[in-house]
């Protein structure tokens, strides 16, 4: 995905597949800027659905 200038996370275009090629390569959990509920989502991947920079950092502080 992308991160904008105000530190906003930006949803990627086929993240379907994208899920699939990371479930492939070994990830289990993958932060994402939201994911659309008409997808069709792989199993095996913790989904973490966050908005911005800010919300990354306090995720990420509760997990260490």
């Amino acid at each position: 995905g992308e991160v904008g200038l105000a530190g906003e996370l930006r949803q990627v275009k086929n993240l379907t597949s994208k899920l699939k090629e990371a479930r492939n390569l070994g990830l289990m959990r993958i932060i994402t800027a939201g994911v659309d509920k008409a997808e069709k989502l792989p199993v095996g991947l913790e989904i973490i659905s966050l908005k911005n920079l800010s919300e990354v950092v306090g995720w990420l502080n509760n997990q260490f």
